[in-house]
């Protein structure tokens, strides 16, 4: 679409951030949205008008979960306390993070989980219950510890998300959200900037409608920490 002129990457990010003020709210599934979204969006309109792409993930808005650190933005770990303990907007980027932007990603910003990703339903101290966007009632599950990343990416908010996965945090919200989520191999991404949960156990990988979009974004995310 990109490609043949469809739509520009400020009118898909437009979009995605209207859809997060609504259906975001009322599946309780964001955190937090990033001020620089628009911006980065026109950045990357501009590299596509002079032929300067970044790679195939150039102008898509994607989402990180609540417990990586992102410049703008303070780290919440989804627990109430937590945020109101240290309300301040960190500095740095996880290296997750950065290597999206580097690869042109629009971030859109972070979206709730479990308390600090230590339980598997989507309950946030913070945000409130996450909700699944299948079941209007409230009465299903959305799956967790990555509950609003899958949700986002179920209800299209974005067309990925990072999440983390010890025991099915990633893969438990994938199947109760009907979206492809995996657990990669340990070590594979490295989790610079995050909020450790099981530091024998993390993993952390992506969130997407197709399997392809989850290895596109594997790809981009993967290689060592130096």
């Amino acid at each position: 679409g990109f490609r043949r002129g469809e739509w520009t990457a400020v009118e898909v990010t437009t979009g995605a951030l209207e859809r997060c003020r609504t259906d975001g709210k009322a599946w309780n599934a964001i955190d937090a949205l990033a001020d620089s979204a628009l911006a980065d969006a026109r950045s990357a309109d501009e590299r596509r008008a002079k032929g300067q792409l970044r790679g195939p993930m150039d102008g898509v808005p994607v989402f990180a979960k609540a417990i990586y650190d992102m410049d703008g933005l303070p780290t919440t770990g989804s627990n109430a306390e937590w945020a109101r303990l240290f309300p301040e907007a960190v500095r740095r980027d996880a290296l997750e993070v950065a290597r999206l932007r580097r690869a042109g990603a629009i971030v859109l910003g972070k979206t709730a989980a479990d308390d600090f990703a230590y339980h598997g339903s989507g309950t946030s101290s913070y945000t409130g219950q996450v909700r699944n966007p299948h079941d209007p009632t409230g009465t299903r599950t959305p799956g967790g510890s990555s509950a609003g990343s899958a949700v986002a990416v179920a209800d299209g908010m974005a067309f990925a998300a990072l999440g983390t996965d010890d025991g099915g945090s990633n893969r438990i919200p994938a199947v109760c959200t009907g979206v492809v989520g995996m657990k990669p191999t340990f070590g594979l991404v490295p989790r610079n900037g995050v909020i450790p949960t099981w530091p024998y156990l993390d993993t952390h990988g992506p969130l997407a409608r197709f399997v392809a979009d989850a290895a596109l974004l594997l790809g981009v995310i993967a290689g060592p920490d130096p």
